[in-house]
């Protein structure tokens, strides 16, 4: 009799643990002299472990009014009437304001971020979790952090934090003027980042993160804008690594134009000089208005291509986000100096193989000190021959992507890290990614990508983020193994004390690149992240990579005017990309 109660008694205690309701505490702290409550929603990880979601937190006054293209500013340390510190999730998920196919969408008020965390009712102790800030990517233009397309329930399987953000795109966030008496001198959403990056410091230990080991991450212009915060000293201290997918701040493609404002003011036939009367003219109108002008400068733009609202190097002003061109700042060592992981994808350029220039100069025109017609009749030549050796452009898909690819992201990356091996006392890592399964949401989504081999631009994505097209994934299949390696790669690169990417492959060590020695280049050590397995090589894609560094050894701008004067031709392609998909 003793043994059966005893028996019920465990039975009982037992399905009493299993019963217990986990949910999310609310977060509360102190901001200034406000107390502010935000509220999280329970999810599951993909391994059914519980994690919590809090979503729409401001991080910045509303950029509205008399704050529209300014600096951003921080949250007042008294919240006035009406300032909510999480955005109602019924009006959401917001997004910044930006051109879609069906028009204008998003809103101004949009500089929120959202946590995602591990600590829920769970967990009685206080968590200290490595955090890791995705930035998203879409060329200054699109993009969100919305968790349609950037669910982390991948990467919480890992014992890591993930903090999602906002920041302004297009003209909104890029306006720029040389004249100081705007105070709009530009690259203000690249300074909306650097508040949400302190933001994140002064508060994600409420979160059950540590501030003292944040991993920035992005794709695509996410990437650049990583590298950007790299080469910032407005970002100095605000990060401890660093892992760019498909972008740095070396591409092509990177850019705007200087004083960009002025051409807004001749477009609406204002007089620039006039401060207070342009001033109040763009206060005022809409966002509607303003795309229409954007839109018409650039047909106007002999570079009639894409956006002119993009990164550039400040003037004649004493806070600058970026004071010098990239190329330089790592050439002198100028730059937050932290571990970082570097790469591109192996078919980058299916999602751009639409695309027929008039002139193969033009894919790297910015980066080009030619003047001479004789000279950039030479150089189109040369890629001609290398690229279409035999069928034109036209009729030939294949050496399209492969030019896209080379110019626009793999010659970039390798340059980047090897630059950065050069002039760093930290280790740089390289890697190539050749994933081709299901995942690959973004190739697969469309009729005119689908059928090509290899990994396109954003294909990564999907395998770090469940997204709103990806497929169901079930364990022991191919997408499943797959998501684990990249997310053990990731998330180890961010939770290593030295900072060092593993993997579960077996007996798998991944060596940086080698600094340059005075006989020597460097040595471009990679990882192959591949289908099935992770293994080191040497110079990925060598033969079209040295094509592209005798092009730049001949004829590389070495000067400011490389992101001073910005060719975005990425732009009006994605645009055309989404249309098709």
């Amino acid at each position: 009799m003793r043994r059966l109660c005893f028996g019920a008694v465990l039975l009982c205690l037992v399905a009493g643990a299993y019963s217990q309701v986990i949910t999310c505490n609310d977060v509360s702290f102190v901001l200034g002299q406000t107390t502010i409550t935000l509220g999280g929603n329970l999810s599951i990880s993909r391994n059914d472990e519980h994690f919590c979601s809090y979503t729409n937190i401001r991080y910045a006054t509303p950029p509205i009014g008399d704050l529209r293209f300014h600096d951003p500013v921080a949250l007042p340390s008294r919240f006035p009437a009406g300032l909510q510190a999480q955005l109602p999730e019924a009006y959401g998920p917001y997004i910044c304001v930006q051109e879609f196919h069906t028009g204008i969408v998003g809103d101004e008020d949009c500089l929120v971020l959202n946590v995602f965390t591990k600590r829920t009712s769970a967990h009685a102790g206080q968590l200290n979790l490595p955090v890791m800030v995705w930035i998203h990517g879409g060329m200054f233009k699109t993009g969100s952090a919305n968790s349609g397309f950037h669910d982390p329930q991948y990467l919480l399987s890992q014992n890591i934090i993930v903090v999602t953000i906002n920041y302004r795109l297009n003209v909104f966030g890029f306006l720029s003027f040389d004249n100081p008496q705007f105070g709009i001198p530009g690259n203000a959403g690249l300074k909306d980042q650097v508040l949400a990056l302190r933001w994140i410091r002064e508060n994600i230990r409420h979160f059950g993160g540590n501030p003292e080991q944040i991993t920035l991450f992005g794709q695509g212009a996410g990437a650049t804008s990583a590298h950007f915060h790299v080469l910032s000293p407005m970002s100095s201290g605000l990060f401890h690594r660093v892992i760019l997918q498909s972008g740095t701040a070396l591409n092509p493609t990177v850019g705007g134009l200087r004083d960009n404002g002025v051409m807004i003011a001749r477009e609406l036939s204002l007089n620039a000089t006039n401060v207070e009367r342009m001033l109040e003219t763009l206060r005022t109108m809409s966002a509607e208005h303003l795309y229409f002008v954007q839109n018409r400068l650039l047909t106007d733009e002999p570079m009639a291509f894409g956006s002119i609202f993009g990164p550039v190097i400040e003037r004649n002003i004493t806070q600058q986000f970026l004071a010098d061109d990239p190329f330089d700042l790592i050439s002198r060592g100028e730059y937050n100096d932290v571990p970082m992981m570097i790469g591109y994808n192996d078919a980058e350029g299916i999602a751009f193989h639409l695309m027929l220039p008039t002139d193969l100069t033009l894919i790297v025109q910015n980066h080009l000190a030619i003047t001479q017609a004789n000279r950039l009749a030479t150089v189109r030549q040369q890629i001609q021959n290398f690229y279409f050796p035999t069928l034109n452009m036209t009729n030939n898909e294949t050496g399209r992507i492969y030019m896209f690819t080379d110019a626009w992201f793999g010659f970039p990356a390798v340059r980047t890290a090897a630059l950065h091996a050069g002039a760093s006392a930290t280790n740089i890592y390289l890697y190539r990614f050749s994933g081709d399964t299901a995942l690959n949401v973004f190739k697969r989504n469309s009729i005119w990508t689908r059928d090509f081999i290899g990994a396109s631009h954003e294909d990564d994505i999907g395998y770090l983020f469940h997204t709103s097209l990806t497929p169901e994934i079930i364990p022991n299949t191919l997408e499943y193994s797959a998501i684990d390696r990249m997310i053990t790669i990731w998330t180890s690169f961010a939770i290593s004390p030295q900072a060092v990417p593993g993997d579960n492959t077996v007996n798998f060590v991944w060596t940086p690149i080698g600094p340059p020695t005075p006989n020597t280049s460097a040595i471009i050590n990679y990882a192959e992240i591949s289908t099935l397995v992770t293994a080191m090589s040497e110079n990925p894609d060598r033969h079209r990579i040295d094509f592209w560094t005798d092009i730049y050894d001949r004829h590389f701008r070495r000067s400011s005017a490389t992101i001073a004067k910005g060719f975005i031709i990425l732009t009006l392609t994605l645009s055309l990309f989404n249309r098709l998909i």
